[in-house]
């Protein structure tokens, strides 16, 4: 009598262990760039607050970066791009994530508003990137 396994026995289990990791790896990239979202909402965050104080230093917003107090070095998002202090409705800042170290179908901006929402616009429509929206930091 002969111990091991059969060729087809081998085969089934590869394919249902390439039928499990095709299942889970999307999920965890998924999950993964949520998480790496966290630091574009810390920035925007920075950001908001910097110009709150650059506000009650000067009565007035900034366009300029280099006239905020805050720094902003970040792995997966870069400094914040456009500064605009217009109206209520338009974006105060805004971050963009990352072209490095970036799945496929992750291109997307992160924009934060004076009374704290943030909200994402995703560059590539077929993508779905993470659900950025919340109220307030």
């Amino acid at each position: 009598m002969k111990k091991g396994f059969t060729l087809l026995e081998l085969i089934v289990v590869i394919i249902i262990i390439g039928v499990l990791a095709s299942l889970g790896i999307p999920q965890y990239i998924r999950v993964t760039e949520k998480a790496r979202q966290a630091e574009g909402v810390r920035a925007l965050g920075a950001l908001r607050g910097a110009q709150q104080r650059y506000y009650a230093r000067m009565s007035a917003y900034t366009t300029l970066l280099t006239n905020l107090d805050a720094t902003f070095l970040g792995k997966y998002f870069p400094a914040p791009s456009a500064l605009n202090p217009g109206t209520a409705d338009t974006p105060l800042g805004s971050i963009a994530r990352n072209t490095t170290e970036r799945p496929a179908g992750y291109a997307y901006t992160l924009y934060i508003y004076k009374d704290g929402t943030i909200s994402y616009d995703a560059a590539d429509k077929a993508a779905t990137a993470p659900s950025a929206t919340r109220p307030g930091l």
